[in-house]
């Protein structure tokens, strides 16, 4: 099959090209110029007109810009209306006026509203950040342009863990590997992720599945079957590198007015962040 991808330099695309390049034609787009083959940037992707992209393509959209830990800041704020909102929409009109006919666009858990129970497609969302706003706008421009000939598959994920992985779970792993105690004993409700192994799995399932059964537009709640919390998932990088767990506990009230002292709220906001997500939909395919 044909598939075009966006975002293969980052974390995400830069593992769904190293699976399937083996396996399926595959045309990266991207903002610079690159010394590669089948490679467009977007203003020649937006600009093309031939037969390139016709005859049963997919078009896997993982550029855009995501949530920072630390504080939003206005450049950030700019970063996230333009590659996850006005991106998106621009890669959609373009695909579409192209003819290619399968769309596959990575949204995120953190459109939903905080809720303690399991959260469906269906649980209500909200733009409780300038992130989540961005995302919920993209799948809006999602559910518009398809139609009969243009399906479009939106995949909401929890935080990816997994090697090479840019998000905080990166220094989770650093700090995994050395002798210091840390207090997270305190952060021990569940809350979903997924492994970049099992999303490449469900990528590879939906790239050979039968669209004809989908609708024109669908939502899928994308996550590993277990939730963890994040002591959890600590002591099991922990057992990793085959150091002794020596996380400890402290109330989340002095946690919080740490996090507050040190002008980083968001960074106690992410690790006490508790979704859990009902994958249920995905796994009846």
């Amino acid at each position: 099959m044909k598939i075009f991808l966006t975002g293969s330099n980052g974390f995400l695309g830069s593992k769904i090209y190293d699976q399937l390049s083996d396996k399926h034609q595959i045309t990266k787009i991207e903002k610079k110029e690159q010394i590669s083959e089948n490679f467009l940037t977007f203003q020649s992707f937006f600009k093309t007109k031939n037969e390139l992209f016709k005859n049963n393509s997919l078009l896997i959209h993982s550029a855009g810009c995501a949530s920072s830990n630390s504080r939003e800041k206005k450049y950030k704020q700019s970063d996230q209306f333009i590659s996850n909102e006005i991106l998106t929409r621009d890669v959609l009109n373009s695909a579409k006026k192209k003819g290619i006919n399968k769309i596959i666009f990575f949204s995120s858990s953190k459109v939903y509203k905080n809720n303690l129970n399991k959260l469906d497609e269906s649980s209500p969302i909200e733009d409780s950040c300038f992130y989540s706003r961005s995302k919920i706008m993209a799948e809006k421009y999602c559910e518009e342009y398809s139609d009969e000939t243009f399906k479009v598959i939106v995949l909401r994920l929890p935080t990816i863990y997994g090697k090479d992985n840019k998000s905080y779970l990166k220094y989770f792993r650093k700090l995994a590997d050395i002798a210091l105690p840390l207090p997270l004993k305190a952060f021990d409700q569940k809350k979903s992720f997924v492994s970049i192994y099992n999303l490449l799995t469900i990528i590879e399932f939906l790239i050979i599945f039968d669209w004809e059964k989908f609708n024109n537009f669908e939502i899928f709640n994308c996550s590993d079957d277990e939730d963890l919390s994040i002591s959890e998932l600590f002591s099991t990088y922990k057992k990793n590198f085959h150091r002794k767990d020596n996380q400890f506990y402290i109330y989340k009230s002095f946690l919080k007015l740490f996090f507050f002292l040190i002008n980083n709220l968001k960074a106690y906001e992410t690790l006490n962040h508790q979704l859990r997500l009902n994958v249920n939909k995905l796994k009846s395919l």
